[in-house]
């Protein structure tokens, strides 16, 4: 997560391999640094409204 936020990874050499190895099976080398200022910035808007309960539907008590 470091290496994707462009932080220094301050591992060991020989943690920084292992994780390396297996980050490598899903296409990402933390031995390339990542450059964060070409990352793409994703911003969704979601738009939200009130709902009724549709006319089927009835609350029974007790």
């Amino acid at each position: 997560m470091s290496w994707q936020h462009g932080f220094p990874q301050g591992l060991s050499r020989a943690t920084f391999y292992r994780h390396r190895s297996q980050l490598l099976k899903y296409g990402i080398d933390i031995s390339v640094p990542s450059n964060v200022s070409r990352l793409p910035i994703r911003v969704k808007t979601v738009e939200v409204a009130a709902l009724e309960a549709p006319d089927w539907y009835r609350r029974k008590y007790g």
